[in-house]
Parts: C-alpha cells; structure tokens; sequence
C-alpha cells in the first residue's frame, strides 16, 4: 500500500515539473520575434547618414537631365545644314566668343549692394581717397590722357588705333578705371594690354616695353599699365592707343586731347 502511495506521489511531481516545464515554455516569446528584437537594439546596425539641407535629389537629377538635353540639342544643332539651324549656330558661337563683361557686373553689384563680388579681384585702395576733392570726383568718369605725346599716326590709318609718339621709357596710364581682359602678342602692335570699362567699352595698349598689371586686375584711372617701346635710333618712344564700344573700334582723338 506504501509502495503505491508513493508510485503516485513521484508521478504527481513528474507531471507537475511537466506542467512548469510548459508554462515556462509558453511565457518565452517566439524565436522569430527575439531575433528580430535583438536585430533592431544590435549597437553594430549601420545608420543612415542624412542628406545635406541644402541638397535636393531631385532637383539634382533634373539638372543633369537638362543639361544632357541641351548638350544633345547642341551638338544635332551643328550637325544640321538649315538656315534655322545655322542661326543657332551662329547664337551659340557668339555667346562662347563674347567676354564676360567683369567691369559692368562689378559696377552693377556696387550699386545695388555696396560691395563687390568675392569672384572679383579687390579694388585696389589707397590712404588718400577721404582728401580727393570734388572737382576729381565730378569728373570720374572723363578719359585721361594715357601719355604725352604727338599723334604721328591717325584713326583714319587704319581704322582701328593712334600711333602716339612720347618720351623714351615713357610710362603709359590707364584712360579709366576697370579690369584688365587681356594681355599678350598683337599682331603688328606687339605686346598689348586691354581694359575692360563698367560701360562695356574697352581700352588697348600697344607696342609696350613691359607691362605692369595682370591679367584681371583692377585698375584705377590713371595708373600705371606698362611703358612704351623705346627706338634707340631716335631717342624717342612708340606707344599704341585705341578704344573700342562693342564691335567697333572709336577714334580716341575724338574724347581725349592729346594736344
């Protein structure tokens, strides 16, 4: 009788740790679900980086996709014989063959925001510019002479520039203020350096000994540009001078006084 008492009590306790067995089983959340909760808490998940404020993925994608249109334009453009086409020829050429007009935009951006772009070379500034008086501001804006000197070849020569006789290593200023454009070899007037004014125009100086500005430079009125060409046989110096508006070259005689 014992010996089934406890038969019965051992397989109580056997079904017993069975149930707790189970019980503890239930309570454990699904593999699936601790995995995936242990992959969204792992410290070793890449992060996504954000994008920059200032970038736009679509706006970026639109600008490359125009760009590659007008590129393709372009280019069936110049492949093209029709007089429409050889107009846009003719427009496009234009617009890669015309200079940037610094000097205009300068000016353009000190009147409107009082300072000029950082794209742009600083003007140079001197201690001096609080004592220059009124007479010289209200003429600013009028050609000085770029050196003295006898005209010994006029406008009507060659349609284009003055041949100026001066001094031996006569020291040649600019007739306004504004952008060096240009400097190198002329073809018969030799080396050259060309100003480009606020109002679109443009200064030349030719057949100089050296040159003393860079290219891009500012370049105040009056200042130094270069020297002229001494002829050692006669003592004297050659300096070349034009102005230019637009496509057209002007005769300087007719707004300076070389007298």
């Amino acid at each position: 009788m014992k010996k089934s008492i406890d038969e019965v009590r051992k397989r109580h306790k056997e079904r017993k740790k069975e149930r707790t067995r189970y019980d503890n089983f239930q309570s454990q959340p699904p593999f699936i679900e601790e995995e995936k909760e242990h992959s969204i808490s792992s410290p070793f998940k890449k992060e996504e980086q954000p994008l920059h404020p200032l970038f736009n993925k679509e706006a970026f994608l639109i600008k490359i996709t125009l760009s590659v249109c007008l590129f393709l334009i372009v280019g069936i453009l110049f492949k093209q014989n029709t007089p429409f086409a050889q107009t846009g020829q003719q427009v496009v050429r234009h617009s890669f063959q015309q200079e940037f007009q610094f000097a205009a935009v300068s000016s353009w951006y000190e009147e409107q925001f009082g300072k000029p772009l950082v794209l742009f070379p600083e003007k140079k500034t001197d201690t001096n510019n609080e004592q220059k008086n009124q007479f010289v501001n209200s003429f600013a804006e009028a050609y000085a002479v770029p050196a003295s000197g006898k005209v010994t070849e006029n406008f009507s020569k060659n349609g284009q520039g003055i041949l100026l006789e001066t001094g031996p290593d006569e020291q040649i200023g600019a007739v306004r203020e504004g952008f060096v454009s240009f400097i190198g070899e002329e073809e018969d007037i030799g080396k050259t350096v060309v100003i480009q004014h606020d109002d679109g125009s443009e200064s030349w100086y030719g057949k100089l000994a050296n040159i003393e500005v860079k290219l891009y430079d500012f370049v105040e009125r009056g200042e130094q540009v270069g020297s002229a060409t001494t002829d050692q046989d006669a003592n004297l110096g050659i300096f070349y001078f034009a102005l230019k508006q637009g496509e057209s070259f002007i005769d300087p005689i007719q707004v300076i006084s070389f007298d």
